[in-house]
């Protein structure tokens, strides 16, 4: 997220949308970029680091489409599994270059059902060499 954050700075404030901190949102919004910043530092996010995780997110979404086939996921009366992973993948339909393959996967319906509301948009951000290597890898796996 540093990536995607450096590069759409705005996107900050939706992000911070529902949040409840100390701190008011806009403030937090306008003063997060060095936060940010030493954050991608840490993380060596940069193109590179960006391509490798967009392909081993497909595999990803495979793994939690079958847990939810399982149903290891997605009980009426859901887990902590269902709580730590819906929240990841609601985060993934932020973007607005991955949703559309996000969207179309059982774990995305997974995703809304227990995080509905999770607020946050953020732009097209990555390569789009990166990004059509996703959604087709998404489009190959749901064949």
């Amino acid at each position: 997220m540093p990536y995607a954050l450096l590069r759409r700075h705005r996107a900050v404030g939706s992000l911070l949308e529902d949040s409840r901190t100390f701190v008011p949102a806009g403030v937090l919004a306008r003063t997060a970029a060095p936060a940010i910043l030493a954050n991608s530092r840490i993380h060596r996010s940069n193109d590179q680091g960006v391509r490798r995780m967009l392909g081993e997110l497909p595999t990803m979404l495979d793994r939690v489409d079958a847990w939810i086939a399982s149903g290891l996921l997605g009980a009426d009366d859901p887990g902590a599994a269902d709580f730590m992973i819906a929240p990841s993948t609601r985060a993934l339909m932020w973007f607005e270059d991955l949703r559309p393959a996000v969207e179309s996967r059982p774990a995305a319906g997974h995703a809304l059902r227990l995080a509905p509301r999770y607020a946050g948009s953020i732009p097209a951000v990555f390569p789009e060499d990166a990004v059509a290597s996703f959604g087709e890898s998404v489009r190959l796996a749901a064949a």
